[in-house]
């Protein structure tokens, strides 16, 4: 993943390997997405590091989950995240704290495609 910001510097090394690596699990609505709430620094998407601690929040409910440098792919550019927000430290990661760890758009372009060989 390309970094297309500065404030890398600004989410320590433990931080930043424990979201790209760890496991995130996310309250479920009826359609696919996710749950967004809007915070002090613009949209959030609250994450949670178990299911216990999605519990604590939601309650019973329907989850998934998916892999942190997943979860980058798929988050929306302007969102943020917060991490176990119903827990005892609740973590904020404004959404231009995690530009850096966003992938490249181009990145993600259709290689070109080169004449066939026969």
């Amino acid at each position: 993943m390309a970094g297309r910001g500065t404030a890398e510097a600004d989410l320590p090394g433990e931080i930043r390997e424990a979201l790209l690596r760890g496991r995130w699990y996310f309250q479920r609505g009826e359609e696919p997405g996710f749950f967004a709430v809007e915070g002090p620094e613009g949209p959030l998407v609250a994450v949670f590091s178990s299911v216990a601690e999605l519990a604590r929040y939601a309650g019973a409910c329907e989850w998934f989950s998916t892999l942190g440098a997943d979860l980058m792919t798929l988050l929306p550019e302007d969102h943020g995240l917060v991490v176990d927000l119903a827990g005892s430290a609740p973590q904020l990661l404004p959404a231009e704290l995690l530009d850096p760890l966003r992938p490249d758009p181009a990145d993600s372009a259709e290689p070109s495609k080169g004449s066939d060989p026969r």
